[in-house]
């Protein structure tokens, strides 16, 4: 069935294909979100998704703002699924996300992490070529920091943390506020000739990544910020 979705985007390792209403109502899609294991870092979980909820959120997505992909690798093989959502082209902003499966019981379980990263790749070039976005948000818990690291390859930022965001299991944890713009899109662009030239070279990028990562000075200067700042502040 996924097979016969058209194929939007084409990378190296992955295809994104354009969900249609019969593969929403006949496939395992409304399941991703379902599990625990693929929305363990994830809002979702508190309210089961239904095949009639993935129908409505496909039939919706256009007048909300919102681009959504199936992510495939070159077999055909179900790796997961990615979104542009509030796009706002008078604002030239929009938010990206992606979830990719991790339970064998919902379908085909993918480890590699190009063609998540590739997927981000994809989509973040349309964005900035084809719909003339300046800037593009993302937001995840602070337990992902492996992979806020290797966004960075694509040129996503840290611009903060937002404490305590996201209830899950009965604890608060934050999340991790990053964007990629325009102008550090274009650098990696004009740089490698594309923001993803080859897997092999990505790769090699990210075995070459520092172990002291952005993150790590982020949250020190923050626990200073509280300190030596708010503290002060709040007993003024």
């Amino acid at each position: 069935m996924i097979k016969d979705l058209d194929t939007f985007l084409i990378g190296d390792k992955v295809n994104l294909k354009i969900p249609t209403i019969k593969f929403a109502k006949n496939s395992n899609w409304y399941k991703l979100i379902n599990s625990k294991k693929n929305n363990r870092y994830l809002d979702h979980g508190a309210f089961p998704n239904t095949k009639e909820d993935q129908v409505e959120f496909l039939q919706n997505s256009k007048k909300q703002g919102r681009l959504v992909f199936i992510i495939t690798d070159k077999l055909n093989n179900f790796v997961g699924v990615i979104n542009l959502s509030s796009i706002n082209l008078e604002k030239k902003s929009a938010d990206i996300a992606l979830i990719v499966n991790l339970d064998k019981e919902v379908g085909h379980v993918s480890n590699n992490v190009l063609n998540s990263l590739e997927s981000i790749s994809l989509v973040t070039t349309h964005a900035f070529e084809n719909l003339d976005i300046n800037r593009i948000t993302a937001g995840q818990s602070i337990a992902l920091y492996k992979w806020q690291n290797l966004m960075e390859l694509l040129g996503y930022k840290i611009e903060g943390i937002n404490k305590k965001k996201i209830f899950k299991d009965n604890k608060f944890t934050d999340a991790i506020i990053i964007s990629c713009l325009r102008e550090d899109f274009e650098f990696l662009k004009k740089k490698r000739g594309a923001l993803w030239d080859n897997s092999k070279s990505m790769l090699l990028r990210i075995k070459k990544l520092p172990k002291e990562t952005a993150l790590n000075d982020v949250k020190k200067n923050f626990k200073k910020l509280e300190k030596n700042y708010y503290e002060r502040i709040f007993n003024l």
